[in-house]
């Protein structure tokens, strides 16, 4: 009977395979999302994680990216080379993968929700480091096989992930364009130390406002929700990291002190509010389930979703951002009232 030599551990190596890593927005830059696969595969070399250690390994998915820069930039051969890569004439979707391997004594037997759930996590991490970076839309990777059932013949099982980060991305671009909310730059080892430290990781349920704004970003990119619904979820997490059953005013106010006044956009807050209000009392109109309505399609009242939606979508991760350059978990709500 061979023996396993002492020292070495088994370990899973899972080949997660994604539809497209490369950007949806055309402003985008290849080279950001190149340099955030970067982070997380020099992040993750052997690193715990829930009790596991776990290594990233981002070869296929730098290699792809690093081509499509290059023809984006006219370097190479064009034609030889997207044959030889399958690359789209847009330069997206770029399908690619990233193989995770862990690394202890019951890698394994290991669970595929261990894996979902790092997946999960990595979304997080990477997206409020560089929104839109990690797009997990159509992910997939094969399941374990049972071992109550391994002496029978068994077909692979896909376990699906599927969170997009297309909306991360158009919020991104929006605000950069508007001018507000001000995006920040979060190493990725920060941004996963801060959920590290405030917790997140190994929730199934969120009460406090930091875990339920989180929870609201994996809500978002599910898609279980449309635009109106992103609007109403996205003011919700707001209200509860900065609301604290204040009026709509109130709330404003806070918001603006911690991120800034915007120079134009003034009323930005009442709209948002306006519309989820709208929404949850029935008055506002809703879109076919399964229909995806683009800006060039959609007029009136829809159209402004987009809008609204990138917007609220921005205030919320530029208010978790703050949260992380400062090591926080809350904000401390200190008004003055002064008598006249």
């Amino acid at each position: 009977m061979k023996t396993r030599p002492k020292g070495l551990v088994k370990a899973r190596k899972v080949q997660v395979n994604l539809a497209n890593a490369a950007p949806v927005d055309g402003e985008t830059e290849l080279q950001t999302f190149i340099d955030a696969w970067k982070a997380a595969q020099s992040l993750f070399f052997n690193r715990e994680h829930l009790g596991h250690m776990v290594t990233v390994d981002a070869t296929d998915t730098l290699q792809l990216l690093d081509i499509a820069v290059k023809l984006k930039r006219g370097i190479g051969k064009p034609f030889e080379d997207r044959l030889e890569y399958r690359l789209p004439r847009k330069l997206s979707p770029v399908g690619s993968r990233i193989v995770l391997t862990f690394h202890d004594a019951e890698s394994a037997n290991l669970d595929d929700t261990v894996i979902e759930r790092f997946l999960q996590n990595l979304y997080l991490a990477m997206n409020l480091s560089v929104p839109g970076s990690c797009n997990l839309h159509r992910a997939s990777f094969v399941a374990r096989r049972s071992h109550e059932k391994r002496n029978e013949l068994q077909t692979q099982r896909e376990v699906w992930i599927d969170l997009s980060a297309e909306q991360l991305e158009h919020a991104y671009q929006s605000a950069l364009r508007r001018g507000w909310p001000p995006f920040q730059r979060i190493e990725l080892a920060g941004a996963w130390e801060w959920l590290e430290r405030n917790g997140p990781l190994a929730l199934d349920v969120a009460r406090e406002p930091w875990h339920r704004a989180l929870f609201t970003i994996l809500r978002v990119g599910s898609r279980q929700s449309d635009e109106p619904d992103v609007i109403q979820l996205c003011v919700q997490a707001v209200e509860a990291l900065l609301g604290q059953g204040a009026p709509a005013s109130v709330v404003k106010r806070r918001v603006e002190s911690v991120l800034g006044i915007p120079c134009t956009h003034k009323s930005w807050y009442r709209e948002l509010y306006d519309t989820r209000s709208r929404f949850v009392h029935g008055a506002a109109p809703i879109v076919r389930p399964g229909e995806w309505l683009n800006e060039d399609e959609a007029s009136g009242e829809i159209a402004k979703y987009f809008e609204q939606s990138d917007l609220a979508y921005a205030v919320l991760i530029c208010l978790i951002q703050k949260l992380i350059l400062k090591t926080a978990h809350t904000f401390q709500i200190n008004e003055i009232v002064t008598l006249c």
